[in-house]
């Protein structure tokens, strides 16, 4: 789960964080190496990969944590909030990688952003209310990703901005 960087353990070095889980199922070898380094590579953290996290800003340590979330090789994938953290274009650049390295798997991703819900969701379900409840579905009629700026994708971004707008409005908590 890319769930935020707060989960990475502190002390433990950047690709020891990456390589947990296949630590911790006595799986680490000289692939899961490989595999770790080429993902630190490609979310921008080699140069950092020997540092304890608690040394990174918040930035980094996301990217840390999308790296260990893409390590892992589950058909479901959760995501909280995994870009959040980032400037725009590092933003931009990892929502490609992610839809690249996750365009067989199931990803359940949790944004307040509705530009990335819109660029990475074949649906996009609007809760309400606490505990949540379903409001709304919009499913896209192209796939995703789409990091493209064609009409479709603004009237989409309109309208998905107009429903969480009128329901703050109405004073429900979206």
């Amino acid at each position: 789960m890319a769930d935020s960087a707060r989960f990475l353990i502190s002390w433990l070095s950047v690709l020891d964080n990456v390589q947990l889980a296949a630590h911790l199922q006595g799986k680490k070898n000289a692939e899961t190496l490989a595999k770790a380094e080429q993902l630190l590579a490609a979310v921008k953290m080699s140069e950092h990969k020997n540092k304890p996290c608690y040394q990174l800003s918040g930035g980094q340590r996301q990217r840390v944590a999308l790296a260990r979330t893409l390590m892992q090789d589950a058909d479901l994938i959760l995501m909280d909030e995994p870009f959040s953290a980032l400037d725009a274009v590092t933003r931009l650049q990892l929502q490609q990688l992610a839809a690249q390295l996750l365009a067989d798997k199931t990803v359940l991703l949790i944004t307040h952003d509705p530009q990335e819900a819109i660029r990475l969701a074949d649906q996009i379900y609007i809760l309400k209310h606490q505990p949540a409840q379903l409001s709304n579905v919009i499913e896209p009629s192209n796939n995703a990703p789409r990091f493209g700026s064609d009409a479709e994708q603004w009237q989409l971004e309109q309208q998905l901005l107009n429903m969480l707008s009128n329901q703050c409005v109405e004073g429900e908590n979206v």
